[in-house]
């Protein structure tokens, strides 16, 4: 019974809206954008990024879709994918480096002299599991790439 107190306490208590901004160990945070969904069942999400954040992370995202905010998950697959390409990039340096992933489990990765050829081979790592996943590659994407 207790248990079942000590939850509904937490439901009051994370339930309530979050502010647009706000003051954090690390510096100042903003909400970026609300997501559909969060870690945990039932619960709603955010993303919050600190100020002045530079580069390619997850913290320079930038969400270019039709519908539906991302969910936690799909914020997970963006960042594992960032970080696989960026290992398989210090390890293959001079390569433009592609890796797919969805559901947090890589589904391809490949290195080539282009961006067509290094995506075609890591969506060929599991495409069928790579269907609507998050693609993270090395380089600017052209337009023939952001096509396929």
């Amino acid at each position: 019974m207790r248990r079942r107190e000590d939850q509904k306490q937490y439901d009051r208590t994370v339930a309530g809206n979050w502010p647009e901004k706000a003051e954090m160990i690390t510096g100042p945070v903003y909400k970026a954008m609300d997501l559909k969904y969060a870690r945990n069942p039932g619960y709603t999400g955010a993303l919050y990024l600190h100020e002045g954040v530079e580069g390619p992370s997850i913290g320079t995202l930038r969400v270019v879709k039709a519908g539906k905010d991302p969910g936690y998950i799909n914020l997970e697959d963006v960042s594992r994918a960032i970080r696989t390409t960026r290992k398989l990039h210090d390890v293959f340096p001079g390569y433009v480096i592609a890796s797919v992933v969805k559901h947090e489990i890589p589904c391809g990765a490949a290195r080539a002299d282009n961006t067509s050829e290094a995506f075609e081979r890591a969506w060929a790592g599991d495409s069928l599991s790579a269907f609507g996943g998050v693609v993270a590659l090395s380089e600017t994407v052209n337009y023939d790439t952001a096509k396929e």
